[in-house]
């Protein structure tokens, strides 16, 4: 953020932005990221010249509006999109129930594949991170994780 001269910013935008990797470096435990006051101020001092500023995000609403203290009554777009106003309730269940079901098996295999992998629920989706993986093992854990997807919902 030390790059925005916030004075000079064409006022017309809207910025988006990830969280993760992008305003805050990936840590091994992302339970323990939080973005630094110093950027919250910035931001808030940002957004007030410009259209918008908006989270996206692969985290939970409820997560994120914990690690980003003062901005936290900002636009968010969370759960990989799938945290959004523009699904129904209906749908909101079904991708709940699937997410647990896919959740819960992927845990199980995680005993077959890689123990570097984390795998988290992120209520309407999965996620599988290889951050801690060799490049050479990404294929064949992969390759059980389309299995496993495929025998359940195919």
């Amino acid at each position: 953020m030390k790059y925005f001269n916030v004075k000079n910013i064409n006022q017309d935008i809207c910025i988006f932005t990830d969280f993760d990797g992008t305003l805050v470096p990936f840590k091994k435990n992302p339970d323990k990221v939080v973005l630094p006051k110093s950027e919250q101020l910035l931001i808030k001092k940002l957004s007030s010249k410009i259209k918008g500023f908006i989270f996206v995000t692969g985290r939970t609403a409820a997560d994120i509006k914990k690690r980003i203290g003062i901005l936290s009554d900002f636009k968010i777009v969370a759960s990989h999109g799938l945290e959004s106003p523009l699904l129904t309730a209906s749908q909101k269940h079904t991708f709940r129930k699937q997410t647990k079901e896919l959740y819960y098996l992927y845990k199980k295999e995680k005993n077959n594949m890689d123990s570097k992998i984390l795998i988290q629920n992120k209520i309407y989706s999965v996620c599988i991170n290889f951050r801690n993986c060799a490049v050479s093992e990404k294929s064949s854990i992969i390759k059980n994780i389309k299995n496993i997807f495929l025998e359940k919902f195919c």
